[in-house]
């Protein structure tokens, strides 16, 4: 069977099981200092006669108020064609373009955005961004400014009436276009805290939505985006295959320990891009690992983008579980050599797989780090029935306490806290049926509400999970549609990524040893992580959870170099650097081209 990407190194360069990291704690502490600016010329700001905002783009900014009320200032960089500066007019906003290329250009500027009073204290400075470096007086940055559209206080945060409650979203309306075919994502830029956090967790859903929209056949949406082997390498540009590849192999981030079910096979992964992250690949020429390699360490990502990373388990050709997102897919062949897992690219097997988890990792205007939010399949209670819950966060669990009594796809009945959530160090495989034999991994979700600082789950997502549940039960049903059996676990992103996105090798997560967010954890306005602070995937992030590990996306996912274990140099130092200081390595996509095709 031929290969189906540009993979077509050694068997070696796909080896897994790599032994776990010998130390996860973080050698460098919270950095709580906003990193400097390289202001530039000033633009010429403009009035709005519409209803939209007026941006001034160029080092300053200017402050300008528009019919709703909102102050909004942006300061930002950009290289114009003009030495004046170019105006254009569009709706519902007017835009100068201040500065010119060469030795009086605009580099990054400094702004800020202050909201009226009715969302925030209007007198709350704060500092906004450019994207991109200067050299020479030179925009280095092909991707140019994420820039914040600050999102209409009338839609996500209305006054709640006394004896209100809030709910997720607010006007309960917008939920009602996403069935049957869910609408393209209209972004804009939440409030930090102590904003709400619902539209996070709303634009999660919707992406979500769109993701897995079925066609006629059942086919969700994502299984025709792009891929690592289709974005990148010699067949870039090529179509998907009519049987998707699943070509994220069966080893974790982190230690590279394999997943196994119940039924002693392996979980397998498979990540995929939406069209505006692969035009975003194919403008800026990151199609090459050289390229990715030479990238400007200042290029940011734009709004818009999608990025997924998907967790399969194989199941019944004749008959797959009726309530899971199911497809038919090829798989590598595995192979137990010398101890490692070993994924073999050129011989493909076809299996069927159920979709047991799904990330949904995607930009909005001004966050170009992503908000990294996380799915998992559900009963028809609407509880997450692929591994269990402990019934209290990591430390206030005793060792010897059994998590459940139940099996599950990912936990075995009777499994203790002391023994769950751990890779096995001895494999034993089977080439001929392709499994573990009696081997199997146990895992369970150590921080039942993803929260450092409580078990309970956050209002928002409990809000809009019960609204979207009602939603289903409101829509005309749709057997070939299965995105009513999964739910959102929780997200998480940078409370301000104006300070903490602006230049490479910037540790993104918080300071543990801060007073207030011990208490609050990443309500605490001292939290650069914003959202479920502890927040993991049971399929995905199976033996990282701990507090002492890996126990949210930021925690590998930042702009510092990169190893090939995913996982930030400084924390795993044992191994080889894959990629320098970048703002492009949020994304571990661009970490896996460099990975697989060395």
């Amino acid at each position: 069977m031929s290969r189906p990407s540009f993979f077509i190194s050694r068997w070696s360069a796909c080896v897994a099981g790599i032994a776990a990291l010998a130390s996860c704690v973080d050698p460098f502490g919270f950095d709580p200092k906003p990193v400097g600016d390289n202001t530039g010329s000033a633009g010429q700001p403009t009035a709005s006669t519409t209803a939209g905002p007026a941006v001034g783009m160029g080092g300053a900014g200017s402050a300008t108020t528009d019919t709703t009320g909102t102050t909004i200032t942006q300061g930002s960089g950009g290289a114009s064609t003009g030495a004046a500066g170019s105006t254009s007019t569009t709706e519902p906003s007017t835009t100068s373009t201040g500065g010119a290329t060469g030795a009086g250009g605009a580099a990054t500027g400094s702004g800020g955005m202050a909201n009226d009073a009715g969302s925030r204290d209007a007198s709350e400075d704060r500092s906004g961004s450019g994207g991109g470096s200067r050299d020479g007086g030179i925009i280095k940055s092909d991707a140019g400014p994420n820039l914040a559209q600050p999102c209409p206080t009338n839609r996500f945060y209305p006054p709640i009436p006394d004896g209100g409650e809030a709910t997720c979203p607010p006007r309960l309306a917008d939920l009602n276009p996403w069935l049957p075919v869910t609408p393209a994502v209209v972004g804009c830029t939440p409030l930090p805290h102590p904003g709400s956090d619902c539209p996070f967790y709303f634009f999660s859903w919707q992406n979500f939505m769109i993701a897995t929209q079925p066609d006629a056949q059942g086919r969700s949406a994502f299984l025709s985006w792009g891929t690592i082997e289709n974005t990148f390498g010699a067949h870039a540009g090529e179509a998907s295959p009519s049987t998707p590849f699943l070509g994220g192999g069966v080893t974790q981030a982190g230690g590279r320990q394999v997943l196994i079910d119940q039924n002693g096979r392996a979980i397998y992964y498979a990540i995929h891009m939406n069209k505006p992250f692969v035009d975003f690949v194919n403008a800026n020429g990151l199609q090459t690992a050289d390229a990715v390699l030479a990238a400007d360490p200042a290029m940011q990502f734009p709004s818009g983008l999608v990025e997924l990373k998907e967790a399969w388990m194989v199941v019944s050709d004749t008959a797959p579980p009726a309530d899971y997102i199911i497809s038919r897919v090829q798989v590598p062949t595995l192979h137990l050599v010398n101890g490692q897992m070993i994924e073999d690219r050129g011989a493909l097997r076809n299996v069927t797989v159920a979709l047991l988890a799904i990330h949904i990792v995607f930009t909005l205007p001004g966050h170009p780090e992503f908000i990294w939010s996380t799915f998992q399949h559900v009963n028809a209670q609407a509880i997450g029935d692929i591994a269990p819950e402990a019934v209290a966060n990591a430390n206030d669990t005793p060792p010897s306490t059994v998590i459940s009594r139940q099996n599950f796809p990912l936990f075995r009945s009777g499994t203790t806290a002391n023994v769950g959530n751990r890779g096995i160090q001895v494999l034993q495989f089977d080439d001929a049926t392709q499994t573990f034999g009696s081997l199997q991994t146990s895992i369970y979700r150590m921080f039942p509400a993803s929260k450092s600082n409580t078990i309970d789950p956050d209002g928002d997502i409990g809000s809009i999970n019960e609204n979207m549940t009602a939603r289903f039960a409101s829509a005309t049903p749709n057997a070939m549609d299965r995105r009513s059996h999964y739910r959102l676990v929780g997200a998480v992103w940078q409370d301000r990524p104006e300070k903490t996105m602006v230049v490479p090798d910037k540790v993104l997560t918080n300071d543990e040893t801060d007073p207030d967010i011990i208490i609050n954890g990443a309500d605490s306005l001292h939290s650069l992580v914003a959202g479920e602070d502890r927040l993991s995937s049971v399929a995905m992030e199976s033996f990282t959870q701990g507090a002492d590990s890996f126990p949210n996306c930021f925690t590998c996912h930042d702009t510092r170099a990169t190893t090939a274990r995913g996982v930030p140099s400084a924390r795993d130092q044992g191994a080889p650097t894959l990629l320098q200081p970048k703002l492009l390595n949020v994304s571990h996509i661009f970490n896996e081209v460099i990975r697989l095709n060395p």
